[in-house]
């Protein structure tokens, strides 16, 4: 059997807590925070009391209830735990976005690979004629699906909603059939 982390009291005391608390409190984090993972909810609730019995002195009844009370220390752990979740996301997509290496791929020569670098730049400028389209490439190339995002990047916010996602879809669409026209040339080039 694993050694708990608290007293044999407090341990009776977080079994009674759970009992008549838990749900209540859990109900209260999802109509605070419907967006938040339902575990992260959970855990919020479950360390919300393992931390009321092992600091009773902080309760205060004067103040409010025990109820209000959880609530509170639930709240505070839920944001600290949903923004950390955030911040990890935004460092794992940075990190995808990042190259792994500046140096060439092991299993091609250096001069292959640059011109393998070549061709991608010559096949960038291809596609995307502008700068503000360059940026857009960019990111449509690196997974960005939302047209919002893509709409801002050609300098579209200043647009409706509809008339940004409609641009952005013909943007796409232009990318698509450059790309397609410029392998047409490629292969007739090679043959």
């Amino acid at each position: 059997m694993s050694q708990s982390s608290l007293p044999d009291d407090a341990r009776t005391r977080a079994a009674d807590l759970f009992q008549h608390y838990a749900f209540r409190l859990a109900a209260r984090l999802r109509g605070v925070y419907p967006v938040a993972d339902e575990q992260l909810r959970y855990d919020a609730v479950v360390k919300a009391i393992f931390h009321a019995c092992l600091h009773p002195d902080k309760y205060d009844p004067e103040r409010g209830s025990i109820l209000s009370f959880l609530t509170g220390i639930a709240r505070r752990m839920l944001l600290a735990r949903m923004r950390s979740e955030r911040r990890r996301r935004d460092r794992e997509q940075e990190k995808a976005a990042r190259d792994v290496t500046q140096q060439h791929s092991a299993d091609k020569p250096p001069l292959e690979a640059l011109l393998d670098q070549e061709e991608a730049a010559r096949a960038r400028a291809v596609l995307a004629r502008t700068e503000e389209e360059r940026h857009a490439l960019d990111l449509w190339l690196r997974g960005q699906t939302d047209w919002r995002v893509l709409a801002a990047a050609v300098g579209l916010a200043s647009a409706s909603e509809p008339e940004q996602e409609a641009a952005v879809r013909r943007l796409l669409g232009r990318f698509r059939q450059r790309l397609h026209r410029y392998r047409q040339e490629q292969c007739q080039a090679g043959e």
